[in-house]
C-alpha cells in the first residue's frame, strides 16, 4: 500500500477578489480624474478667452469686400475685439499712424495699411477689399496672444 494514497487533496486558497481595488488603483484613478478635470478647465478657459476673436472672425467673413464702408467697418471690428484683450487706454483712441503701428505690432511685420485702408474721406473709397480682409483676419487671430502678454 502506497502512503501517498492516504493523503487528502491539497486545499486551494480562495480566489483573490477584484474588489476593493488596492491603494495603487485608487491613486491612479484619482490622478486620471484630476487630469481630466484639469484638461476640461483649460479647454473651457481657452474657449472663453478666444471667443471674442472667433466672433469677430465670423463678422469679418460676413462683411462685403466691395462695400465702400469696409475699411471703417474693419477698423471698428478690430478695435472692438482688441478692447476685449487689451486695456482701453491702449486701444480706444487709436487712429491714423498710431493705428497702423498697432496693427503692425499685432502682425509682427509691416503691412501697407495706407493702401489697405484707403482714405475714408474721399468721395469714392479706395480700400484694399479682400487684401484688407485677409490682413484683418491675421490681426484678429493674433489678438488673443497680445492679450496674454498684457494680462
Amino acid at each position: 500500500m502506497n502512503p501517498l494514497d492516504a493523503l487528502k487533496p491539497i486545499h486551494q486558497p480562495a480566489a483573490v477578489a477584484a474588489w476593493p481595488p488596492g491603494p495603487g488603483a485608487w491613486l491612479a484613478l484619482s490622478l486620471l480624474l484630476a487630469l481630466i478635470g484639469l484638461a476640461l478647465w483649460w479647454w473651457r478657459r481657452h474657449r472663453h478667452k478666444v471667443a471674442p476673436s472667433r466672433q469677430a472672425l465670423a463678422q469679418l467673413d460676413a462683411l462685403n469686400p466691395t462695400d465702400p464702408e469696409l475699411a471703417s467697418q474693419v477698423v471698428a471690428l478690430i478695435k472692438r475685439t482688441a478692447l476685449a484683450y487689451l486695456p482701453r487706454e491702449q486701444v480706444a483712441d487709436l487712429h491714423g499712424a498710431e493705428l497702423h503701428r498697432f496693427l503692425n505690432q499685432c502682425l509682427g511685420t509691416t503691412a501697407p495699411w495706407n493702401e489697405l485702408l484707403g482714405n475714408p474721406y474721399q468721395a469714392k473709397p479706395n480700400h484694399g477689399g479682400d487684401a484688407l480682409r485677409q490682413q484683418a483676419r491675421l490681426v484678429l487671430q493674433r489678438l488673443p496672444k497680445m492679450g496674454e502678454r498684457h494680462a
